[in-house]
């Protein structure tokens, strides 16, 4: 038995026992045959035809509509300052961010389409309202993201994070929530005439 399990054998002795049990013919033909041809003739399972006992019901989503034009927050961890742990490390904040390429701070990324429909710019400072909390951020243009998603990355706004990362950014957990940890879509966006710089490496 501990030889059929394998138990102190090489893999090919345990094929092979395996082999001889299945194998009832001439045993060392029947075994270069089916090392040739990958198989073991006749070793298969029986088939089977399961039948369900009852129709299978699948419930329709109860997801609530969201209107085309209703605006969706998505929180995620920035890409190189995580979740803000990282945030006083001055090279991670000279790398540009993947896609945005922006360095030394977060903003609001929209696609063009939404930019457009809601009259948006580069560097145009906008309040984010959810819940009644509220945040001043700089609004970045990124192609490729989703219409009416509005993405904020966490980490950035600290005000104890060290002599470097300390003020850098805005900080999106003053918009998070139990009820919206990661997305939601009741924010509100209001545009200002304000102007934030924003360091960017290359942009679109």
């Amino acid at each position: 038995m501990d030889a059929l399990l394998g138990k102190g054998a090489s893999a090919y002795d345990t094929v092979k026992t395996y082999g001889e049990v299945r194998l009832t013919q001439d045993f060392h033909a029947a075994w270069r045959t089916a090392l040739h041809d990958g198989l073991i003739v006749g070793a298969n399972l029986p088939k089977k035809t399961p039948a369900l006992k009852k129709p299978l019901k699948i419930p329709l989503s109860t997801a609530p509509i969201i209107e085309e034009e209703t605006l969706e927050l998505q929180f995620r961890p920035d890409p190189l300052i995580w979740d803000g742990s990282f945030l006083n490390n001055g090279w991670l904040q000279e790398t540009p961010a993947p896609l945005t390429k922006l360095t030394w701070d977060n903003a609001a990324l929209v696609s063009p389409a939404t930019a457009e429909r809601l009259k948006l710019s580069n560097e145009q400072v906008v309040t984010l309202q959810l819940e009644g909390r509220s945040l001043r951020v700089p609004i970045w243009i990124v192609p490729g993201q989703a219409q009416n998603v509005i993405t904020l990355h966490l980490g950035y706004g600290q005000q104890h994070a060290g002599r470097v990362g300390k003020g850098s950014g805005f900080n999106a957990y003053a918009l998070r929530s139990s009820t919206a940890i990661w997305s939601s879509n009741k924010v509100d966006l209001i545009a200002s005439f304000d102007r934030y710089p924003l360091a960017c490496t290359q942009d679109h």
